[in-house]
């Protein structure tokens, strides 16, 4: 089980400490971020690899007219390039597979080939309708569920 503590430092700071340690050997996290182009995906992922963790960021780029592709893409040049201005002082590492999270055999491949600590999904379609359609939230819960009993989900 694994507990987070929030606590208030002051009117506007909020401290957030996890009993989640990473493995042994290492002193950051496998962190797979869905939707890792998007507004709030590509924030958490600079964030993550500010504080020096291996982000690995999957997003299909897809797009619409609330959310153009040149955004998207302007996001993941940003990504890559905190990573290259931090990556020699944290340690940090980023990758990037542009697929699809409804596919099963392929994110099943990514969790095998990257062992990830913890999964951030946020991939969603942009605007409140479309990511609630059905065929899409049901699928989504089909495999985040599935693999190694270490693997923990944050959603």
């Amino acid at each position: 089980m694994i507990y987070y503590y929030i606590s208030k430092i002051n009117k506007n700071t909020f401290s957030v400490q996890s009993t989640l340690k990473p493995r042994p050997g290492r002193n950051n996290f496998t962190i797979i971020v869905t939707g890792g182009c998007g507004f709030i995906g590509s924030h958490t992922s600079q964030r993550l690899l500010l504080m020096g963790h291996r982000v690995i960021v999957i997003d299909n780029l897809y797009h619409d007219s609330v959310y153009p592709l040149e955004w998207k893409l302007i996001n993941k040049s940003i990504l890559e390039k905190t990573f290259m201005d931090h990556h020699q002082q944290n340690g940090c590492s980023f990758s990037f597979y542009q697929e699809d999270v409804s596919n099963e055999k392929i994110i099943t491949d990514i969790f095998k080939r990257e062992q990830p600590d913890i999964v951030c999904h946020l991939a969603a379609r942009a605007g409140v309708r479309p990511s609630i359609d059905v065929s899409t939230s049901i699928h989504l819960h089909m495999y985040f569920f599935y693999g190694s009993h270490e693997l923990q989900i944050l959603l």
